[in-house]
């Protein structure tokens, strides 16, 4: 199989015009024409695939991450969390009382070496 010479001119294509493709090369088209679009493709149907609840959810979740000892941990995260996924799970008493114990947790999690 022959390698082509990615330096050669590009010899345009149907539908394109020659005049603005004379002084393009093949790795140009490549690279350009093929590759980047798709990528760009794929990054654009990537991105649709999760909508802005998702990555809310997503984000809200880092707040359980216990690495470094629970240093993403943030009660107003979960208390969000609670609040705008959960809302029927919680009566407001339950959530008020929620708060209050996560608020005490983060301070012992963080005063804690066992964590």
């Amino acid at each position: 199989m022959k390698v082509p010479n990615l330096n050669a001119l590009n010899k345009a294509s149907r539908g394109q015009s020659r005049i603005q493709r004379d002084n393009l090369t093949i790795e140009h088209h490549y690279l350009f024409d093929i590759f980047i679009i798709n990528i760009d493709s794929l990054l654009t149907e990537r991105n649709s695939s999760f909508n802005g609840k998702v990555v809310e959810l997503l984000v809200l979740s880092l707040a359980l991450d216990t690495r470094d000892n629970y240093k993403a941990f943030r009660v107003e995260d979960i208390y969000k969390f609670m609040n705008d996924f959960n809302p029927e799970d919680f009566t407001k008493q339950e959530m008020l009382h929620m708060k209050i114990q996560l608020e005490h947790f983060q301070l012992d999690a963080y005063q804690s070496m066992e964590f």
